[in-house]
C-alpha cells in the first residue's frame, strides 16, 4: 500500500506548484494537500495510511497526544482545578483567576516545580511536584489510554512543501515524504526519560468559576526527535523517478 502512495505523491510533486486554497499558511497547506488529492476523511486518512501536509520550514514540535488528561481516581490531583489551584499562578494581565501554562519534561523540574517520572519497569508514567525540601508524586497516565492514543499515530506520513510566492497568489510544492511507522509505547517513555517527548499544561481559571478549562495535557515531539522515534522511518524525495 505504501508504494500506491507514493506513486500518488510522486505524481502530485511533479504537477508543480499548486496554487494555494487560502493565505498561505500551515492550514492553508493542509487544504490544498487535501483538496489535489481528493481527501474526505476528517482524520485525513489515506489508502492505509494518515497523511498531512506542512512547511518544509517548519521547525515547530509534533503533538504525539493532545489532550490526554491522568487517570484521576489514581492521582492525588482530582482535576485540572486541583492542579491549577497547587501550583499555577496568579495572572496579573486579569483575564484569569489563576494559570498554568507550562512544559513540563523529565530532566529537571520546571519553574513550577512540575516534572516527568518513567517508570520503565512497570511502563508507568507520572508526574511530580519537586522542590529543595520535597518530593512528591500528584498525577499518574493509565499507560493503555496513553498507548490507544499513540497507537492513532502510526502509519503517519508527513509531506513537506515548498512555498513560492507569485504575483497572483501563495504555491505550494510537494517535494518530500516522510513515513513513520512501528511506534511502540516502550519507546514513547523511552524518549520521555531523554527528555525528547515533553508536556504542555495550559490551565486556565476564570474569575468566580467553579472549574479549570484545560486544553491538555498534550505530549510533544521535535521533528528531529520524531525521526527516531518510530521503528521503521523513510525519507523520499518526490521528484527521483
Amino acid at each position: 500500500m505504501l508504494d500506491e502512495v507514493l506513486v500518488d505523491l510522486k505524481k502530485l510533486s511533479r504537477m508543480g506548484p499548486i496554487k494555494s486554497l487560502g493565505d498561505g499558511s500551515n492550514n492553508s497547506i493542509g487544504k490544498t494537500f487535501r483538496n489535489v488529492l481528493n481527501i474526505q476523511s476528517q482524520r485525513n486518512e489515506y489508502k492505509g495510511f494518515r497523511i498531512n501536509a506542512t512547511s518544509s520550514k517548519s521547525n515547530s514540535r509534533n503533538t504525539l497526544i493532545p489532550g490526554c488528561v491522568p487517570d484521576w481516581q489514581k492521582s492525588i490531583v482530582k482535576s485540572p482545578k486541583d492542579i491549577v489551584d497547587q501550583y499555577g499562578i496568579s495572572d496579573i494581565s486579569g483575564k484569569y483567576q489563576k494559570k498554568l501554562f507550562c512544559t513540563v519534561d523529565s530532566l529537571r523540574p520546571n519553574n513550577f516545580g512540575l516534572i516527568l517520572k518513567v517508570d520503565t519497569n512497570k511502563n508507568l508514567l507520572s508526574e511530580y511536584f519537586q522542590n529543595q525540601s520535597s518530593k512528591k508524586q500528584i498525577a499518574i497516565w493509565d499507560s493503555h489510554r496513553l498507548n490507544k492514543y499513540l497507537q492513532k499515530k502510526n502509519n503517519i506520513i508527513i509531506v513537506s512543501a515548498n512555498k513560492k510566492l507569485k504575483k497572483d497568489g501563495v504555491y505550494f510544492h510537494f517535494c518530500f515524504a516522510e513515513v513513520f511507522m512501528n511506534l511502540t509505547f516502550e519507546n514513547f517513555l523511552k524518549f520521555i526519560s531523554y527528555g525528547s517527548i515533553n508536556m504542555d499544561h495550559c490551565i486556565s481559571l476564570k474569575h468566580g468559576s467553579n472549574s479549570a478549562k484545560e486544553q491538555g495535557p498534550s505530549f510533544k515531539i521535535s521533528k528531529e526527535a520524531c525521526t527516531h522515534l518510530y521503528s521503521d522511518y523513510r525519507k523520499y524525495d518526490l521528484m527521483d523517478k
